[in-house]
């Protein structure tokens, strides 16, 4: 990927559909991603989806009111880092990412909401020096493992978005809406690269729904989808966003879940 001519066909897609004043501002909101994907042999450094936990010695497997959550991922934050940019300032190694499965047996888990209450999900870093393989303590559900390969793509926020809400269009232009005009913007480059198909990714701009996903100076970190060979939950979009202070604190209690309209 020439990533250059890349930003370039970018930059011109935006002018085209918001004018060169409005396009030049739509850019500028650009961050790079990762698409990801069961990588079959191809896997980027210790990337996952399902299977085992990667946790430092001693770390206590999550739960919520006794119940296990789910691995759903791990992140190779490292092999990642090199395309990412100013999104990290320090790597946090490697990322797990849980959520519970109320799907499984709803009764067990009655009372949890996997979407608004808290303790249905957990980031838990690790170093890569010293984490070990850690299963999925009983009555856990496990996913089966896959290696997932992460290839760079370039995203744009979606038209809700509130930062395109506000977006500059130029002078003369006060009348235009621009959530309106925006809803023509392509936000995944190199085009073809998106969708509930291939819907997972790391970093950069979650995949555009219904309304505002991100909230000020949100990050996603990972989006998990129904397809690409991974089916978590009811298959739909969940997202894992967290503030950028605290990404760059390294504070993972901070983050937060939500599904995909």
């Amino acid at each position: 990927m020439n990533v250059d001519e890349l930003i370039a066909k970018m930059e011109r897609h935006c002018a085209e559909v918001l004018g060169e004043h409005g396009g030049r501002n739509m850019a500028a909101l650009a961050r790079h991603s990762h698409r990801i994907a069961a990588a079959g042999d191809r896997p980027t450094g210790r990337c996952r989806l399902g299977g085992a936990a990667l946790l430092d010695p001693g770390t206590p497997w999550p739960e919520a009111d006794g119940i296990p959550l789910s691995l759903l991922a791990v992140l190779d934050v490292d092999a990642l880092a090199p395309w990412l940019g100013d999104q990290l300032r320090t790597s946090p190694g490697l990322l797990n990412f849980f959520h519970i499965q109320p799907y499984v047996d709803y009764e067990q888990y009655e009372g949890i909401n996997p979407f608004s209450d808290a303790r249905s999900w957990r980031v838990i870093a690790a170093d890569p020096e010293k984490a070990v393989e850690t299963p999925a303590p009983t009555p856990a559900y496990v996913f089966g493992q896959l290696p997932a390969q992460a290839d760079p793509v370039i995203t744009l926020p979606g038209h809700e978005e509130s930062v395109v809400g506000s977006l500059d269009l130029g002078p003369g232009n006060e009348h235009r809406i621009p959530v309106v005009e925006a809803a023509d913007i392509h936000t995944t480059w190199p085009p073809g690269t998106d969708g509930y198909a291939h819907g997972h990714r790391a970093f950069g701009w979650p995949y555009p729904q219904q309304g505002n996903l991100t909230g000020k100076d949100e990050i996603l970190l990972l989006q998990l989808s129904g397809g690409g060979g991974f089916e978590w939950g009811d298959g739909g979009l969940m997202y894992y966003l967290i503030p950028a202070e605290a990404l760059h604190a390294g504070d993972f209690s901070q983050v937060r879940v939500q599904r995909g309209e």
